[in-house]
């Protein structure tokens, strides 16, 4: 969790934290207050791991994504973790650089030089395009307990492929 000099981030903390990320801080305000989602630059205060909402589900054993993003988002300590309904993503917001390559094709990091439209801290779970999973507790997830989490999704969906390519040939 967070240690004592780094404290669980209101909102207003977090606004700022994410800010930082902002190419223009006025225009992220902007964005937040009329679409709910801002583009913020990954790779200057933030990295993200952009993973399917399916694999998030098979990975958490969840039956629905809002239950699947909450799952992962308490195995991740509390930090920020976000769906897009529309493209059916889950991003996780790491440490810039704290992410180690991973095996999952589907899986894919973001760092320098990538965009994400990331929603208005605060916003209510559930509305609009992309929310949040949750209260933000901490500033970044920690890469370990998520590379964890994947694993054990790939496991799970190659031991449904596999019974299912065996389904189909019995």
């Amino acid at each position: 969790m967070n240690s004592p000099l780094m404290p669980r981030p209101d909102t207003e903390a977090l606004t700022r934290w994410l800010l930082l990320a902002a190419g223009n801080p006025s225009t992220a305000l902007t964005e937040w207050g009329t679409r709910g989602v801002a583009l913020l630059t990954c790779g200057r205060t933030f990295d993200a791991v952009r993973i399917p909402c399916d694999l998030v589900r098979v990975a958490t054993a969840a039956t629905d994504d809002a239950r699947a993003a909450a799952v992962l988002r308490s195995a991740l300590g509390g930090g920020p973790v976000f769906t897009d309904r529309i493209t059916r993503q889950t991003y996780v917001l790491t440490a810039c650089g704290a992410w180690l390559p991973h095996r999952m094709p589907q899986v894919e990091h973001l760092g320098a030089g990538y965009y994400l439209g990331v929603p208005r801290p605060g916003l209510p779970l559930r509305l609009g395009r992309a929310h949040w999973a949750g209260p933000v507790d901490r500033y970044a997830c920690p890469s370990a307990p998520l590379h964890t989490l994947l694993a054990r999704g790939g496991e799970r969906l190659h031991r449904v492929e596999a019974d299912a390519e065996a389904e189909e040939t019995a």
